[in-house]
């Protein structure tokens, strides 16, 4: 996480942002900006999603990224010659942000294996109606020649009369 040195933009960046005091019960998701040292001079930096607390630590993420940012600075004989500032945004919520987005992924996901069963749906549509129309071809051919055998079988019992007269 890079520092920012630049006063406008600090001060654009935490609009709307409200400073808070340690200690503070964060909760998870919440977007976390601060102000520590770095070497001999304080820096501003937007910081990212809080993810957890340790001694003396908050654990910030940002996408993969997780960061250590100090609550104090203390000297060699442990007093605490620095304490870092954090604000946070109590109207933007990252978690429900993140919520949000994966939420439109999985909606565009299930669109587009809908729109592949459709179009499947369709494929088997168009081979049902060529199946049933083969089907009642075969139905009519069959019905034909069922009653072609019909007709055969009379007529062939009509020449046994006559030649069984002849005989």
């Amino acid at each position: 996480m890079e520092a920012i040195t630049d006063i406008n933009i600090i001060r654009q960046s935490l609009k709307g942002c409200e400073e808070v005091s340690l200690p503070y019960k964060f909760s998870k998701g919440l977007r976390i900006k601060y102000i520590t040292v770095k070497g001999e001079d304080e820096a501003f930096y937007d910081g990212g999603v809080f993810d957890g607390m340790g001694n003396h630590v908050i654990f910030i993420k940002k996408g993969s990224t997780r960061a250590r940012v100090p609550t104090c600075v203390r000297n060699d004989d442990g007093e605490v010659v620095y304490r870092s500032r954090f604000f946070v945004d109590p109207s933007n919520n990252t978690s429900c942000e993140e919520k949000k987005t994966e939420l439109e992924k999985t909606v565009l996901a299930q669109q587009k294996v809908i729109e592949k069963i459709a179009e499947q749906l369709k494929l088997l549509e168009e081979s049902k109606a060529n199946l049933q129309e083969e089907h009642y071809g075969l139905v009519n051919l069959y019905q034909d020649k069922v009653d072609e055998a019909k007709e055969l079988k009379e007529n062939e019992k009509k020449y046994r009369l006559l030649l069984s007269q002849y005989m």
